[in-house]
This record gives C-alpha cells, sequence and structure tokens, in this order.
C-alpha cells in the first residue's frame, strides 16, 4: 500500500503463461521495443464468475 492508499501490485509472466488464462484486462506500461504484442493485455477468456 503506498501512502496515499493506493494499492499496487504487478507480476511478471512468460507470454505462453497468458495464453490460456483468465485474468482482468490491463495495460502494458514497458516493453521492450522488439516486442510488438500489446493486445496480450486483454484476456482470450473471461474471468470466472462466482457460483450464485
Amino acid at each position: 500500500m503506498f501512502e496515499d492508499g493506493i494499492f499496487g501490485e504487478y507480476a511478471v509472466f512468460e507470454e505462453w503463461e497468458l495464453a490460456d488464462a483468465a485474468y482482468t484486462e490491463g495495460r502494458v506500461i514497458w516493453k521492450d521495443p522488439a516486442y510488438s504484442n500489446t493486445a496480450i493485455a486483454k484476456p482470450v477468456n473471461p474471468n470466472p464468475q462466482p457460483q450464485k
């Protein structure tokens, strides 16, 4: 938790690990100039919904 009350979290994954993962859409903050797949920030699979 930052002093201003903002919660910050990050994680590092290999691209192949995200291919079938369910996650919330994010954004690419930094990338190597040689990397072009910024669409990876939008998941292919939706997040699972809680059972009612």
